[in-house]
């Protein structure tokens, strides 16, 4: 059963694939006014996808949500509440029921800067 399903998933990526690449040969046709072969085509891409290294940034910390738990004064308990203003945007956004779900239960650093 396992085999089936990534020989499934693997003819499925081989089509969606193909079809990527036939239509950005239809593109590139349009566009340069070029007659080129499939096959050449193909090898073009693979040269331009292997000589343009992807570069990938860092991602900066001050754009995610930073998770602060508060402690209470009586019991030293955590507190367990929602972010309220993630909670307003998510509310407005899918609705109650869906923001209820989703919440995270402590507040974010950046929504309160």
């Amino acid at each position: 059963m396992h085999f089936i399903s990534e020989v499934r998933n693997k003819l499925a990526f081989q089509l969606l694939l193909g079809t990527a690449v036939t239509n950005a040969l239809v593109l590139y046709k349009e566009t340069t006014h070029e007659q080129i072969q499939i096959s050449e085509f193909r090898l073009e891409l693979i040269k331009e996808l292997l000589d343009n290294p992807i570069q990938s940034s860092p991602l900066s910390s001050s754009k995610k949500h930073k998770l602060v738990c508060e402690t209470e004064t009586t019991n030293n308990r955590n507190k367990r509440r929602r972010c309220n203003k993630c909670y307003v945007n998510l509310s407005k956004e899918f609705g109650r029921v869906h923001a209820q779900k989703k919440m995270q239960t402590s507040k974010h650093i950046l929504c309160y800067l």
